[in-house]
């Protein structure tokens, strides 16, 4: 199977890059995720080139559909790639419609006919925002192909007239049995929030509407790593140690609230009801959190009496100690993001 020309632009690129570090000396910047396709993976007390796991499983995609692709690509032409980088090209093409409305975007891309069906058919709520994200950089879809095959994580996000953000950053939903045997460099929480870039695409809150800011693209720093891993490594020994839980009187949709010991804004408050109800035995972390993560609460809390099992059991995960809770995630707490984001981008 060949590389496709683009590919191996890309490709080239990612060389050049490892090359430099290595002639300058720069070993500590060698990181797969400043890498696109090509990564300079560890091997023994070495390095080693290798295809990221996320490129080769999108031509194993491709190669199964019949060479058919699954995204739309950025890049149309590898002599972009030549003179510039994929991050450059990105924020380049962004730059166009800073400032701008969604509907002053979407009417600069679009056709007039085009444009009147959109504005009279289209509800401008959150899928909308990251829609139109996509559409600033030429792709009619959900993802675009570099990112897919690069492991970059696109979120757009809302910032209010307050300088708010309402939404955190959620990730992949986790089984308690993988997370209570895990080591840090092989988690999840590792490789979908520290090993990877993102690219932040930013609305504010403006007069009436809300006004495209600029987009940036972001790694975890460095001096934050151990913050997150002690974050994770205290939800873990909750885990391994047993989950606290109790009953709330309030109701949600008719049925008790579940409070549990994982460290919230709530439950590491003195202030708070919830601290006196389940107390955390760990401390709230500033980046990192875990909160539900499926359609349908699902509870079998035997070490307490209750059960809410009306939905299926796959909303569910089991506890070491036979529990059964909603199904969790990690998320990136919103005013860590926003407070990076600040540092980036002009609000």
């Amino acid at each position: 199977m060949e590389i496709e020309s683009l590919d191996m632009a890309m490709i080239e690129r990612d060389y050049q890059y490892i090359r430099d570090c290595v002639n300058n000396k720069r070993y500590d910047d060698l990181h797969e995720k400043n890498a696109h396709y090509l990564s300079p993976c560890r091997k023994g007390n070495g390095r080693a080139y290798s295809l990221k796991l996320s490129y080769m499983n999108e031509i194993f995609s491709k190669y199964i559909d019949k060479g058919i692709p699954l995204y739309k690509p950025i890049i149309k032409n590898p002599e972009e790639l030549r003179r510039a980088s994929l991050e450059e090209i990105v924020i380049e093409l962004f730059s166009r419609h800073k400032n701008k409305t969604i509907k002053e975007i979407r009417r600069s891309i679009m056709k007039p006919k085009e444009f009147k069906k959109w504005e009279s058919k289209t509800k401008i709520d959150k899928a909308e925002f990251a829609r139109t994200t996509m559409a600033m950089l030429g792709v009619d879809a959900d993802q675009a192909e570099e990112f897919v095959k690069s492991n970059i994580c696109v979120k757009t996000l809302r910032v209010e007239k307050n300088l708010k953000m309402n939404e955190d950053i959620s990730f992949s939903a986790f089984e308690f049995s993988d997370l209570s045997r895990e080591t840090w460099k092989k988690s999840f929480a590792y490789e979908e929030m520290v090993n990877r870039k993102f690219l932040w695409s930013v609305f504010v809150h403006d007069g009436d509407d809300y006004k495209f800011r600029g987009a940036t693209f972001w790694s975890l720093p460095e001096e934050d790593e151990p913050v997150i891993k002690r974050g994770w490594e205290d939800i873990r020994n909750i885990v391994r140690k047993g989950v606290k839980f109790a009953i709330d009187v309030k109701t949600i949709k008719g049925k008790p609230r579940v409070l549990n010991s994982f460290p919230d804004s709530n439950n590491t408050n003195q202030n708070r009801k919830e601290y006196k109800l389940c107390k955390s035995t760990k401390p709230r972390n500033k980046i990192i959190s875990i909160r539900p993560h499926a359609q349908h609460a699902y509870y079998d809390l035997k070490t307490i009496g209750y059960k809410d099992t009306e939905y299926s059991p796959s909303n569910g995960s089991i506890l070491p100690n036979g529990d059964v809770m909603t199904k969790q995630c990690f998320w990136f707490n919103n005013e860590y993001i926003l407070e990076q984001i600040k540092k980036q981008v002009e609000l």
